[in-house]
């Protein structure tokens, strides 16, 4: 039997892990709804507020290193914890964008004065360091602080990978949460070979067997590779984030659904695939080997 417990998340929340024999808890968000768990060891996969609550935090915490700068200054670092930078972007010249939904009144002020990040025991976490049975690997992707935690249990390796990847609500397919084109690319390479039987998800069930997770890391890779396809295309007689958004259904609670678009338009614009003219997105090359090999980095 499992020591590990599932609290899952609601939407809002994200699920929650916890282990009450090695006395760990991995993302303790709102679901733990008051879990007695002083004296155990508190791990973030990455500091979004949707999987932390401090009233949950009862003992030291392990973030990487760019996540403690984020929680000890979350004002400075407001585009990545909170998403709250606003960016003058086409399809959102002249007016103000939060790629996601915490806004910067409710948000940060909520997280400044009520928070209160820098009062709890925040521990530094580095790459294949190994604490409480649970192994890191921080890998980035959804963000730079992302963190991949994997934990042997009867000879079976399972893995906790935050918002890696997320199963579509809709559609039942896996795919990548707002987070850069690059980085989610690099870490699903990065983990699809590492054979784990059980990996858990930040939102949604886990997914079972290193089959089915080498499946849905590579589909999570083609996927954003295919949007990339289609994006440049729309590119070639001039486009913006909005038209990108309704031509190709994009949806999100917390991104509005603009998440997909705004990432993959700024590797584009980093790797000259695309160009800012008259307050569109144009795109520069669509040769065929000039962009697979972009895209696949």
């Amino acid at each position: 039997m499992s020591d590990i417990i599932v609290y899952p998340g609601n939407g809002i929340y994200s699920n929650s892990f916890v282990n009450k024999k090695d006395k760990w808890v991995i993302d303790p968000s709102g679901a733990l709804n008051g879990a007695s768990l002083e004296g155990y060891t508190y791990f973030e996969t990455h500091v979004h507020p949707d999987h932390f609550s401090v009233s949950n935090v009862k003992g030291p915490l392990y973030v990487a290193q760019i996540g403690k700068e984020y929680l000890l200054d979350p004002v400075s670092h407001a585009d990545v914890m909170f998403r709250t930078k606003e960016v003058d972007y086409p399809g959102f010249f002249g007016s103000k964008f939060l790629l996601n939904g915490y806004k910067l009144g409710s948000g940060l002020e909520h997280c400044v004065n009520k928070r209160k990040y820098d009062n709890l025991d925040i521990k530094i976490l580095n790459d294949n360091d190994v604490n409480c049975s649970l192994t890191a690997m921080i890998v980035g992707g959804h963000t730079p602080d992302s963190t991949v935690f994997s934990f042997v249990e009867d000879k079976k390796l399972k893995g906790f990978g935050g918002d890696i990847v997320y199963r579509d609500r809709k559609s039942g397919s896996f795919k990548s949460r707002d987070a850069s084109y690059e980085g989610v690319i690099k870490s699903c390479e990065y983990l699809k070979n590492k054979d784990f039987e059980i990996m858990f998800l930040g939102h949604g069930s886990e997914v079972v067997g290193d089959n089915n997770i080498n499946c849905m890391l590579i589909n999570v890779i083609n996927y954003e590779i295919d949007i990339g396809q289609a994006m440049l295309k729309m590119g070639l007689n001039g486009t913006d984030l909005r038209a990108i958004k309704k031509e190709l259904g994009f949806e999100g609670r917390s991104d509005g659904g603009y998440g997909r678009p705004y990432a993959f338009s700024q590797f584009a614009l980093e790797k000259d695939l695309m160009e800012i003219k008259n307050n569109k997105l144009f795109t520069i090359n669509l040769s065929s080997d000039a962009v697979l090999n972009a895209l696949k980095l």
